[in-house]
């Protein structure tokens, strides 16, 4: 695992080839099949958040977004983990640096918004010490308290 920039983009872009749609919706809520470099640039440009990828050999396998909120102090997290990768830890162990990243940036809070159908990024988020709510609409929330 290691930090990615926007020199990343051709790699990060082939592992959203290689999702299936029902991945990509998971973690945009959107099936787009396409991955833009603007939207690469929204992700890895340091002033707006950090991604962290993981990767087999020159492959890019999965990555995690930390996304800086407007309120000082919090951000967001998201994964997307290749469908051949799943229930492998590789998503665990995203979220374990992804947080251990946020601690080391000084961030107070961290949310992940979640599709209640997610059942997996539900039982990552818990087994994390995520405090849940649901927000209805089909979404719900989950919080770690860093302070």
């Amino acid at each position: 695992m290691r930090t990615a920039g926007v020199h990343d983009f051709e790699a990060v872009r082939a592992m959203h080839g290689r999702c299936s749609a029902e991945s990509r919706v998971r973690r945009y809520w959107t099936s787009a099949p396409e991955f833009s470099r603007t939207n690469w640039h929204r992700l890895a440009e340091p002033e707006r958040g950090v991604a962290v990828v993981a990767h087999d050999d020159d492959r890019i396998v999965a990555m995690a977004n930390i996304l800086y909120l407007d309120t000082v102090g919090q951000a967001e997290i998201a994964f997307l983990v290749e469908d051949a990768w799943q229930s492998r830890g590789v998503g665990t162990g995203l979220a374990r640096q992804a947080l251990d990243r946020c601690r080391a940036d000084g961030l107070d809070t961290v949310f992940a918004w979640v599709c209640v159908t997610n059942t997996r990024m539900h039982r990552l988020m818990r087994s994390l010490g995520a405090d849940h709510r649901a927000l209805g609409e089909g979404e719900s929330e989950f919080m770690y308290d860093l302070t």
